[in-house]
C-alpha cells in the first residue's frame, strides 16, 4: 500500500516523506516535483503561464496515476486535497496523515522561500498564511490521522508516523493466528488490502443496529457491498439470530467462494463468524472490530459463537477469519462505558504477559496505538502456541469463569467488559484463599479496576446465582470447574480447582 502525506505548505511533508521512504525501504514522489518533472516547469512559473485551475488539473492527474502503483510514500501540495476526487484516489490506497504546523512555525520555515505562488507577499508586506490556513481549516480536520508537526525534528515526526500510523502485520503463524491489520483509516483502503491480502470483495457485510448508521452503511457505499443489519447486544446472540442471517447470506446469493465481512463488536464478530462457520459448511468471512474489547480480544483467536438460554457460548466453532482489520478511528464514536469494558480486557492480558501494560493502562480515550498492540500481542502470542485451547491458551479465561456466572446472572444487561472486571477481582480472592497468590493482590487489582472506571461488584445480586450460573461452564473437566487463576501481574495459572467453600467465598466478595 501507499503512504501519503498531506497538509499546508510548510509542515514538513516533502522532508518528512523522504524519511519515512527511507525507513519503509521504497520509493518517495513529492506531486509538485513530478509535475515540474513532466512539464519542465516549476510550480510557479505553470501557476504564473497556465492558472490555477489548469494546474490543479495536472495535479489531479498525477494524483490518480500515483494511487495505482504500491509502496510509495506521496507527498501532496497544501490544496491538492481540497479535490474530493484526489483525497478519494489517495485514502484508497493507503493511509492520508495530515501534518499540521502553527502558523508560526509555517512562517519561520517559508522565511525567504518565494517559489510558493500561493504564499506571496500581500499588498502589506505579509504572507497570506493566516487566511489560507483560516480557509483550509475543516479540511485539515476532517482526516482521522494528525500529526502536529511544531518543535519536532523531521526523524521524530517520521518514526511517529511509522509507530502510530501504518498498519502492522505480525507474521501468521498458524490457521488460527489470521493476517492482523491494525492502522488508523484501515478502512478506507479495505479494497487495497482485500487485494493484496488475495481476498474478494466481501459479498455482504454484516453489522448491527448501533454500528449500521455510525459506520456500516457507509462502508456499504463505499463497497458497492449490501449490508444486514441485525439486532444489537447479547440478548441477540442466539440461534434465531442466526436463522436471520442464513436467511440473508441466502437472498443476497451466497456461494462457497463468498466472503463476509462482520463490522461490529465482541457479540456481532461472534455471530457472523458463526455463520460464516456453518453456512454451507464454511464460508471465508473477514473481522473488522468496532469496540476496543473485539480489538484487544473477541476478533482474536477464531472463537465464534452463540448464547443458549442456559449460559454463553456453549454452541460454536474455532472458525478463525481470513482477516482482522482493525481500524482505531471507529472507536470514535465509542461510549465511554463501551471504552471502560474494553480496558477491562486489556488489562487482564496484562494479568496474563505483560506486568507494564497492567499498570500502564490509562482510562482516558483513545488508548494509545503502543498500548493497543501490546495488548493484542498478549493474545497473539498464547493463541500462536495453542490455537485450539488444548493447554495455555486458558489462560485467557483469568476472570471469565466467575464473570460469565455473573453475567448470566444478570442477564446479560451488564456489559461483558464490567463482568470480567469484576470476575477478575473474585477470582484474585479465589487465588488466594488456594495460597496462590500473595494476599495484596486484589487490592492491587481493584485500585486499577477503579482507576479505569470499572465496577468492583454487582449490586443486588445473590451469590448463589452467579454459582448456579457459572455450573453450565463450558470450561468444566470432568463435571469440574477449571479456573485460570492470577498469581501476580504478569503470571497466571490454570487448569486450577477449588472446593464449592472456596469458590462461593469468592463469589460473595464482589456480590452486595
Amino acid at each position: 500500500m501507499n503512504l501519503s502525506l498531506y497538509g499546508p505548505p510548510g509542515s514538513g511533508k516533502t522532508t518528512v516523506g523522504k524519511l519515512c521512504a527511507r525507513l519503509m525501504q521504497c520509493d518517495f514522489v513529492d506531486v509538485d516535483a513530478h509535475i515540474e518533472s513532466a512539464t519542465g516547469s516549476t510550480v510557479a512559473e505553470l501557476f504564473a503561464s497556465e492558472g490555477e485551475l489548469r494546474f490543479r488539473a495536472r495535479e489531479r492527474a498525477a494524483i490518480l496515476q500515483l494511487a495505482q502503483r504500491d509502496n510509495l510514500v506521496i507527498a501532496t501540495g497544501g490544496g491538492a486535497l481540497l479535490d474530493a476526487n484526489n483525497r478519494t484516489a489517495l485514502e484508497a490506497s493507503g493511509p492520508v496523515v495530515c501534518l499540521r504546523a502553527s502558523a508560526a512555525t509555517i512562517r519561520a520555515r517559508l522565511s525567504g522561500d518565494r517559489t510558493r505562488p500561493l504564499l506571496q507577499p500581500a499588498a502589506d508586506g505579509e504572507l497570506q498564511l493566516e487566511q489560507l490556513l483560516a480557509q483550509r481549516q475543516q479540511l485539515y480536520d476532517s482526516f482521522a490521522l494528525q500529526l502536529p508537526t511544531d518543535g519536532l525534528a523531521p526523524q521524530v515526526v517520521a518514526q511517529r508516523i511509522l509507530a502510530e500510523a501504518l498498519a502492522w502485520q505480525p507474521p501468521r503463524q498458524n490457521e488460527s493466528s489470521p493476517a492482523l491489520l491494525l492502522g488508523s483509516g484501515a478502512l478506507q483502503y479495505l479494497p487495497r488490502v482485500l487485494q493484496q491480502a488475495g481476498l474478494p470483495l466481501p459479498a455482504l457485510i454484516v453489522t448491527d443496529t448501533n454500528v449500521a448508521p455510525l459506520w456500516g452503511t457507509a462502508l456499504g457505499s463505499r463497497l458497492g457491498v449490501p449490508v444486514c443489519s441485525v439486532p444489537a447486544g447479547e440478548a441477540h446472540k442466539t440461534l434465531a439470530t442466526m436463522r436471520l442471517l442464513y436467511d440473508a447470506f441466502l437472498d443476497h446469493g451466497l456461494e462457497r467462494g463468498s466472503v463476509v465481512l462482520a463490522l461490529g463488536g465482541g457479540v456481532l464478530g461472534d455471530m457472523a463468524g458463526f455463520a460464516a462457520a456453518t453456512y454451507m459448511r464454511g464460508v471465508r468471512w473477514i473481522n473488522a472490530p468496532t469496540t476496543l474489547l473485539a480489538m484487544v480480544d473477541a476478533s482474536l483467536g477464531g472463537k465464534v459463537g452463540v448464547d443458549l438460554p442456559q449460559g454463553k457460548n456453549l454452541v460454536g466453532a474455532f472458525h478463525p477469519p481470513a482477516l482482522v482489520v482493525s481500524d482505531p478511528c471507529v472507536l470514535a464514536t465509542l461510549p465511554p462505558a463501551q471504552h471502560a469494558a474494553g480496558l477491562a480486557e486489556a488489562l487482564k492480558h496484562g494479568l496474563i504477559a505483560d506486568a507494564a501494560l497492567f499498570a500502564e493502562l490509562p482510562a482516558a480515550a483513545p488508548l494509545p496505538r503502543a498500548l493497543l498492540q501490546r495488548a493484542i500481542q498478549v493474545k497473539l502470542d498464547i493463541v500462536a502456541r495453542d490455537p485450539l485451547e488444548h493447554g495455555e491458551r486458558a489462560k485467557l479465561n483469568v476472570g471469565h469463569t466467575i464473570g460469565h456466572g455473573i453475567e448470566a446472572a444478570c442477564g446479560y444487561t451488564l456489559p461483558h467488559g464490567f463482568a470480567i472486571g469484576i470476575g477478575l477481582l473474585a477470582e484474585a480472592q479465589l487465588a488466594v484463599r488456594l495460597q496462590l497468590a500473595d494476599a495484596a493482590l486484589p487490592a492491587t487489582i481493584r485500585a486499577r479496576l477503579l482507576q479505569l472506571g470499572l465496577p468492583v461488584a454487582q449490586r443486588g445480586l445473590h451469590a448463589q446465582q452467579v454459582r448456579a450460573a457459572m455450573q453450565r461452564d463450558k470450561k468444566k473437566q470432568a463435571g469440574q470447574l477449571a479456573f485460570a487463576l492470577p498469581r501476580a501481574p504478569g503470571l497466571v495459572e490454570y487448569g486450577v480447582h477449588a472446593n464449592d467453600a472456596d469458590i462461593m467465598a469468592a463469589i460473595e466478595s464482589v456480590c452486595t
